[in-house]
């Protein structure tokens, strides 16, 4: 994936682009990746007794956007040291530093909420973190992936960046229909309670 040994990808310096120039590669090198990130995941699971099939689709969500947290930094910083900030804009190099910063930070906190979600973690703390995490990449998606920046042109940083926004749209989407179904829950059993018709104990009679 290294633009410099053009391999899958080459890059273009004039242009601070990097182009894709051997697709079957530059894919499956990610599926494979991919499918050794599930089975490394599954193993863990397994040699600590856990039910895989009792595992939260939220923990595995968690999980992905870890791992493509951690993409979108190590692109970034590839990026930023191919780079000399005095022969490009200050907004490719400001965009450039804030995809290495939101993708420290969305490593750091993913992977302490799939621990957290993976022991149980309480569903309106769950929310609260979906709820930032996706505003997080909203953001960074506009600001990473269109006008002059570095995850403009079709590579590692572009594929990351939308994998981690829609990783956080599921989670988001989990999280706030599993806290409002309980939400809706408990104020039925509230109403039924209420509603109930009080039963006389024996020495009221």
């Amino acid at each position: 994936m290294n633009p410099e040994n053009e391999i899958a990808v080459r890059g273009i310096a004039a242009l601070r682009e990097t182009t894709v120039i051997n697709a079957n590669l530059y894919f499956f090198s990610w599926g494979a990746f991919a499918a050794c990130l599930f089975l490394t995941g599954s193993l863990m699971q397994e040699s600590a007794g856990i039910d895989l099939k009792a595992t939260p689709r939220k923990t595995v969500g968690w999980t992905c956007l870890t791992a493509s947290s951690l993409v979108v930094m190590g692109s970034a910083v590839r990026i930023f040291k191919t780079q000399d900030c005095n022969d490009v804009s200050d907004s490719f190099c400001k965009r450039t530093k804030f995809a290495v910063s939101l993708g420290a930070v969305g490593f750091f906190l993913a992977g302490i909420l799939t621990v957290l979600a993976a022991q149980g973690l309480n569903l309106a703390c769950e929310t609260a973190s979906a709820t930032l995490m996706l505003c997080l990449w909203c953001f960074g998606l506009g600001y990473l992936t269109f006008g002059e920046s570095p995850g403009n042109d079709v590579g590692n940083l572009y594929f990351a960046t939308w994998f981690s926004f829609i990783i956080c749209v599921f989670l988001f989407g989990q999280c706030f229909r599993e806290f409002m179904g309980a939400r809706a829950t408990t104020n039925q059993e509230t109403t039924e309670e209420a509603e109930s018709p009080q039963v006389p104990e024996e020495d009221d009679i």
